[in-house]
């Protein structure tokens, strides 16, 4: 019986917990062997719910890849949006296959020099673009690929975000400087740039996105509210 796989979880955020879950729910296919995170709370409650030793614990990514670390096949990354390249290359330069979180990175120069590093080392990058695998868009792409709407000229997109989103990711959270942090259209709407060429089974010569922010401005602030909001 083959043995499963060892991932290495970097974060123990929101998203890698998902992952981590997944794990433990098929410890016949794969199994977290360590995990990191800066939070000392979030990751020793990992550690716990996987048993792991204190070994196999790590504040950063840069142990968690360094000789002596508890070696793995697979490496599930989930942290913040900046680190992406760094922890993808540590990981797979120390053998791993990479689960990366999506987007790639924030520079198109860094997205393809991780594909060629990966090319070179032979190792594999799935990003998590888990919309692909939903009925809704499965539904979606089968009508258009076979050929029920004949040819397709053009594919409008429309993306809502939700407002606990909008407000505590991108007006309060850690996407609300674009300087620090990826933009909208990159954090949140890469799936949308995934999908059309995926759902039309085709080229995207031409894209074109918009919108603007019209609630939440000075001029709608709530009288006797704080200069921020806490």
């Amino acid at each position: 019986m083959p043995q499963p796989l060892r991932a290495a979880l970097v974060s123990c955020g929101n998203r890698a917990r998902m992952f981590a879950g997944f794990c433990r729910d098929y410890p016949e296919m794969i199994k977290i062997v360590s995990v990191s995170d800066p939070r000392q709370e979030w990751r020793e409650a990992e550690a716990r719910a996987n048993g792991l030793p204190d070994s196999a614990v790590f504040e950063s990514f840069t142990g968690q890849f360094a000789n002596g670390a508890p070696q793995a096949d697979v490496a599930i990354i989930a942290t913040n949006d900046r680190t992406h390249y760094e922890a993808t290359l540590l990981a797979m330069r120390a053998g791993c296959h990479v689960l990366l979180e999506k987007p790639v990175a924030h520079d198109p120069v860094l997205t393809v020099h991780l594909a060629l590093v990966a090319r070179q080392l032979g190792r594999k990058i799935a990003v998590q673009h888990e919309l692909r695998y939903t009925p809704f868009f499965q539904a979606i792409r089968k009508v258009v690929t076979e050929g029920r709407l004949g040819q397709v000229y053009s594919y409008t997109h429309t993306e809502h975000v939700e407002f606990w989103h909008m407000t505590h990711s991108f007006v309060r959270g850690n996407w609300n400087n674009s300087d620090q942090e990826n933009p909208m259209i990159l954090a949140k709407c890469c799936h949308d740039l995934d999908l059309m060429p995926w759902v039309l089974g085709d080229r995207v010569t031409h894209v074109s996105s918009f919108g603007r922010l019209d609630h939440f401005t000075r001029a709608n602030k709530p009288a006797g509210s704080p200069e921020r909001c806490t």
